[in-house]
């Protein structure tokens, strides 16, 4: 059986846009987007409403797996953007949306399985002010972490089958305590 391929930044980014996709097929648009809004870029974006726009805003943790992988907690946000529709005023509309990603993000691995944790700490907040509502939409944050192994794991079939293992425990591992380690295969 063929290991799935690495997971970069890009593609769980692009795995979650299509997990979005696949349940709001109607949002005009739904793509990636390089951080906050401002009043203007809401203007211009809001032509294109109804819309959500995927930013990952940090990495707040970065670890080793010892596999070769590393554990990359990221903090993502979907902006939400709404405009007034014939018998949908933007509010209800932002609202809508809102609420399918409130009920798409818990336990979804966007089709990574193994490759990524489950959602964590899922928030959503208005984002209103007079300034954004003088452009006549409505915009929302929806915000989650989610950690994604990034990276290509030594252990896969193309990787290196070791021919020999060793155990060490913790205060005695590392270099200069290699006659400390017991071979066990």
């Amino acid at each position: 059986m063929a290991e799935p391929a690495p997971v970069t930044l890009l593609s769980f980014l692009e795995a979650v846009i299509a997990g979005v996709k696949k349940r709001l097929p109607a949002l005009k648009a739904c793509d990636l987007h390089g951080g906050r809004f401002d009043a203007s870029e809401l203007k211009r974006l809001g032509k294109t409403a109804p819309a959500i726009y995927l930013a990952a805003l940090a990495v707040p943790g970065n670890t080793a797996l010892g596999d070769g992988r590393r554990h990359v907690e990221l903090q993502l946000t979907a902006f939400v953007v709404a405009k007034d529709l014939p018998g949908l005023p933007r509010d209800r509309a932002v609202l809508n949306l809102v609420e399918s990603l409130m009920l798409l993000i818990p336990d979804n691995l966007w089709g990574l399985q193994g490759q990524c944790s489950i959602p964590q700490r899922l928030d959503a907040r208005n984002l209103y002010s007079g300034t954004l509502d003088s452009t006549r939409t409505a915009l929302w944050g929806v915000s989650w972490r989610q950690v994604v192994n990034l990276g290509d794991s030594i252990w896969n079939e193309s990787g290196v089958l070791p021919k020999e293992v060793y155990v060490g425990i913790e205060p005695d591992t590392g270099t200069g305590n290699e006659h400390e380690y017991e071979r066990v295969v």
